[in-house]
């Protein structure tokens, strides 16, 4: 029987679709086993004289990926910044961000010794600051920092998103997605306030491991669903939104535990640091919905096969993020 052209471009379409799907599933296996790695480094500068700072890094090998330009009245003497009597004012700039490092904190401890020091965070987002006497932890500096880092953040992690697309094929109707969404985000924000408070210890490498877990177990949901399977996480699916929640808040804390952040800085960056995952969240859900619309209103359907093929990808794939996560617990 010939093939007609119509024929020819499902055909094509369909081939097109898998090989994307293909890509992208090899491209998160490549990065998604070390999940939110966040490379921060620190820089104190403590004021041994008047107008003249030490210099120390943490960690004390960083090399030439990372290059500050002080303000311009400060002249930099080996380990040593003078700045005279103007002292540590100005704008002060870091190149070279989000390559090797994600961040650098940089805190400035002043005279006298027990004054209390100032804290500054600087991303690939926000690389320069203006250093004021006393000027702390400005709300605007704040925000300009830590909501881009959630977003990134989010973005950038791609379990997560996975876990987030999983509960979008959950759900049923705009209402049992607006509760489903909204109970992810209430417990991902409960349990990041709770580890950023230090009120529990995180062990980064498990919950890695246990947030894979917890993808591989919603793949499996959606596949009953799709073969007619009518069970409590499709009756219910924001309790599975809030009890994987927590963990996945825990995920996002690491990001964040990492920085640093002193009693000066915490409440503000934990409040635009969440801000910044539920933009990206959002982003994302609107644009897969955005997806599926387009879809729908070119009258393009997917077949049943590749979508059930798409998500025993997703859950092959977090079921082998898990186990090349717990084998990280033993190796060391």
């Amino acid at each position: 029987m010939p093939l007609n052209l119509k024929t020819l471009v499902n055909m094509l379409r369909v081939r097109l679709w898998l090989t994307g799907l293909l890509a992208g599933l090899l491209l998160l296996v490549s990065v998604g086993i070390r999940a939110h790695d966040t490379p921060v480094v620190s820089l104190t500068l403590t004021e041994f004289d008047a107008g003249r700072y030490s210099l120390s890094w943490s960690p004390a090998d960083i090399d030439a990926a990372l290059h500050v330009a002080f303000p311009g009245h400060c002249e930099l003497q080996v380990q040593v910044l003078a700045c005279g009597r103007k002292g540590l004012v100005g704008r002060l700039k870091v190149d070279g961000l989000g390559r090797r490092y994600a961040a650098v904190v940089l805190l400035v401890r002043a005279l006298p010794s027990e004054a209390a020091a100032q804290t500054y965070t600087l991303t690939a987002a926000q690389q320069e600051i203006m250093l004021e006497p006393a000027a702390g932890n400005r709300l605007r500096h704040t925000a300009a920092v830590y909501l881009p880092l959630g977003i990134e953040h989010i973005v950038l992690g791609v379990d997560h998103l996975l876990f987030v697309l999983g509960l979008l094929l959950l759900t049923r109707g705009l209402a049992d997605l607006v509760k489903t969404i909204t109970a992810f985000t209430l417990a991902h924000s409960v349990s990041l306030a709770v580890a950023v408070f230090g009120w529990i210890t995180v062990n980064e490498v498990l919950v890695n491991a246990l947030i894979a877990l917890s993808i591989a177990v919603l793949a499996v949901e959606v596949v009953h669903r799709q073969h007619g399977r009518t069970g409590w996480s499709q009756r219910a699916p924001w309790v599975v939104a809030f009890g994987f929640g927590l963990l996945h808040g825990l995920g996002f804390a690491g990001g964040l535990v990492s920085l640093g952040l002193d009693q000066h800085t915490l409440v503000g960056a934990l409040v635009f640091f969440n801000l910044g995952v539920e933009a990206g969240q959002l982003l994302f859900v609107g644009l897969v919905l955005g997806m599926f619309a387009s879809y729908r209103s070119l009258g393009v359907i997917l077949s049943e096969r590749i979508c059930t093929g798409a998500i025993y990808g997703v859950g092959a794939i977090a079921s082998y993020w898990f186990v090349a996560r717990v084998s990280m617990m033993f190796s060391g």
